[in-house]
């Protein structure tokens, strides 16, 4: 039996919203558009970020912030592919070690599998797509989720902090052990990230927002935008744990 198939029906038990019935034959056309160039590169809107209030967080709350960020989980989540012309919704899991070690797996609501990304150091990507679905959409997509959810490199000499008064925020600026310059900005009382914009090594851009902080320091919903390749994902994660 698959892997993912193991966890699929825990996470259809806790299915708090319903999903768009979608199958699979949604997702190959949207991956035979991409492949002949047919989607616009109007890309759907971030949300706005909520207010930071009118205290910026003290370096001490950002500091005690970053240092219980994890640097490995296991999260599952709901995840909304958000295109000019079509959506595609997606129930998944990330198994997240390191930078260079990492598991992605989607599906449909129906359980079966969209894709699967699994990265190990000194091996070559493994990537199982569903027909249709290239595979460097969904590499692309694995990439960016961990990225994104990676912590910032403790002690790093080209760490640079700065506060920005007119956001009440503070500011990290720092390059992440795979060469991505990562901003990140911090608000609030606890310093929790609200807002990265990081350019990879690609040339491109990564625009994310950390919303809906539980009690453990983890965000439960996370908007990822390449506006370039014309996406948003909107990921709600539903179960945590290091």
């Amino acid at each position: 039996m698959p892997q993912y198939k193991k966890w699929m029906p825990a996470i259809r038990r806790n299915w708090c919203a319903p999903f768009l019935h979608q199958s699979l034959i949604s997702a190959v056309a949207v991956g035979l558009m991409m492949l002949v160039g047919c989607i616009s590169r109007t890309v759907p809107a971030l949300p706005t970020l909520p207010s930071a209030g009118r205290h910026t967080p003290a370096f001490a709350a950002v500091a005690h912030f970053l240092s219980h960020m994890p640097a490995r989980c296991r999260r599952t989540f709901y995840a909304t592919l958000k295109l000019p012309h079509q959506q595609i919704s997606m129930i998944g899991r990330l198994n997240l070690i390191s930078a260079t070690s990492f598991q992605l797996t989607a599906a449909d609501e129906f359980g079966r599998l969209l894709f699967l990304v699994h990265r190990r150091p000194s091996h070559p990507d493994l990537v199982q797509a569903a027909a249709g679905i290239p595979h460097r959409l969904a590499l692309a997509l694995a990439q960016d989720v961990v990225i994104a959810l990676l912590p910032p490199v403790r002690r790093s000499p080209r760490s640079v902090w700065r506060v920005v008064p007119n956001l009440h925020a503070m500011r990290l600026s720092y390059v992440d052990e795979l060469g991505n310059v990562h901003h990140g900005l911090f608000t609030g009382r606890q310093g929790h990230l609200r807002r990265a914009d990081i350019i990879l090594t690609s040339h491109q851009r990564l625009q994310v927002l950390y919303t809906r902080y539980n009690a453990a320091g983890h965000p439960l919903r996370i908007y990822l935008r390449q506006r370039h390749k014309g996406w948003l994902l909107i990921l709600d994660f539903t179960g945590s744990h290091e």
